[in-house]
């Protein structure tokens, strides 16, 4: 007897592993797909969250329906079991709304990573600093304050060394000025030309169709699902009430 039931249980134990493994193949892909993509979908940084909550929470579901059946075919569901079962799924159907308005708000998205947006384009315009147009100290006041102590003689010859002198300083000044407004005006022009464009958000394109498509799974599943009951009921309805009719 030992022996029969720990043959029983052993094969009971492999069946519901192995149950598990097909029907966790799914789920344990979702959680993959969103952890390797986690970081992949600035978009909608929810979608890769999304397929990883929604595998962690369907192979739950499946754990707590499928494990008690296979390892105890005669035991009775408790209660407990049956609300965590429910409440796994009400919690599952919410999480796919949640996520379904995540996928479709962006659909399609932009699947380049490095596509630029040209509507949103930064044209300031740089204005160049003005430039530095402080006067410069001649010496043409300092020589005239020395011309007139000086002889009468040497005025002419003092006064053409002090505008000489007064004539480079303003030659140089002005060189000066101009190379400055050269300098301001080509670093201008270099920062109106220069237009810094904004990168578009993107989402990398396997991790968005797979939980697209996933989402639209489910989603046709459950609406099938709902047209073949709501059919059965009328169907049965019909032959009730065919029979009533008949045998009344």
């Amino acid at each position: 007897m030992a022996r029969d039931f720990l043959g029983s249980s052993l094969c009971n134990l492999l069946g519901a592993g192995c149950t598990l493994l097909v029907l966790a193949a799914s789920p344990v892909t979702m959680i993959t797909m969103g952890a390797l993509y986690i970081y992949e979908c600035p978009a909608a940084p929810v979608i890769p969250l999304y397929v990883i909550v929604f595998g962690i929470s369907v192979l739950l579901v499946i754990g707590l329906i499928v494990l008690p059946k296979s390892l105890c075919p005669g035991a009775q569901c408790s209660i407990m079991l049956s609300l965590s079962i429910l409440s796994l799924i009400l919690f599952v159907f919410i999480w796919i709304i949640y996520g379904s308005y995540h996928i479709y708000s962006i659909h399609p998205p932009n699947y380049n990573k490095n596509l630029s947006d040209t509507n949103r384009v930064n044209n300031s315009i740089y204005s160049p600093p003005a430039p530095d147009t402080t006067s410069v100290l001649t010496l043409d006041d300092q020589n005239q304050n020395q011309n007139q102590n000086q002889s009468l003689l040497n005025f002419n010859h003092t006064r053409m060394i002090s505008n000489n002198q007064t004539l480079m300083k303003m030659i140089q000044t002005l060189a000066q000025s101009k190379s400055n407004w050269q300098i301001s005006e080509s670093n201008g022009e270099h920062l109106n030309t220069s237009r810094f464009t904004d990168v578009v958000p993107y989402c990398d394109r396997t991790v968005y169709l797979f939980a697209f498509w996933i989402t639209t799974l489910v989603y046709g599943f459950i609406g099938t699902c709902l047209v073949i009951g709501i059919c059965l009921c009328v169907c049965m309805k019909f032959f009730l009430s065919l029979v009533e009719h008949i045998y009344g």
